[in-house]
């Protein structure tokens, strides 16, 4: 399919939403078309297309075709997706100015933990950021995103009896997520830790904390 995307995209410069799902769909090639020659699209979701492979190529890309026009930009299962690759790139404007940005399971356990550089913030605060499954040093990369609602699944740890304390304690003491005036968690919090939740996010100013994410994209995402 790869081979057919760049002719695909070239005969359709006027696609507006793109959804590639399957490995192999997406190569150095297809994924080069789709930077340069997608130039209106509002809605874009890779889903388990961007291998390893392809992580270079995309921490390389300048600023995308679509960057003007994109509002939606979603990566499922994208080994390729180097979370502090990606904080810099969506910082910098390389996307444009998303208003929802959606990131689940993605990376690689060869992903260099260590970036060259800082993550500096250039672009309006996203309306919406969802993250699903990323680890404790992925996560000190996505929490400098600038986001106005937040909705958090499995992140800081993938040991599940403490995923919510360390959820609690980030947030709490290392400013995550700049600007965020909602957080928003899943639906199997423990009463406790959510009370904690709520107080912590006060504190820090956020106005409604709710306990009403059921994953229902996640969910048919792993």
């Amino acid at each position: 399919m790869h081979k057919m995307f760049k002719p695909i995209l070239e005969s359709h410069r006027n696609l507006r939403s793109l959804k590639v799902s399957g490995f192999g769909a997406l190569e150095r090639g297809g994924l080069a078309a789709l930077m340069h020659d997608a130039p209106q699209l509002v809605e874009l979701e890779l889903c388990n297309v961007l291998h390893v492979g392809l992580r270079n190529p995309l921490a390389e890309s300048a600023t995308w075709a679509c960057a003007r026009h994109l509002q939606s930009l979603a990566f499922i299962r994208c080994g390729g997706l180097h979370a502090g690759i990606f904080a810099q790139k969506l910082a910098s404007g390389v996307f444009g100015h998303p208003q929802k940005v959606t990131l689940a399971v993605c990376g690689s356990t060869s992903d260099d933990r260590k970036l060259p550089g800082p993550v500096v913030w250039t672009i309006p605060a996203l309306d919406i950021l969802e993250l699903d499954h990323f680890a404790m040093w992925e996560m000190e990369h996505l929490q400098l995103v600038h986001a106005k609602k937040v909705f958090l699944s499995r992140v800081w740890g993938q040991d599940p009896a403490g995923t919510y304390k360390m959820t609690i304690q980030q947030i709490a003491h290392r400013g995550a997520f700049p600007g965020a005036v909602e957080v928003h968690v899943t639906t199997d919090w423990s009463d406790e830790d959510f009370r904690e939740l709520q107080r912590v996010c006060s504190a820090k100013g956020v106005g409604l904390v709710m306990r009403d994410w059921e994953r229902r994209l996640i969910g048919s995402m792993v």
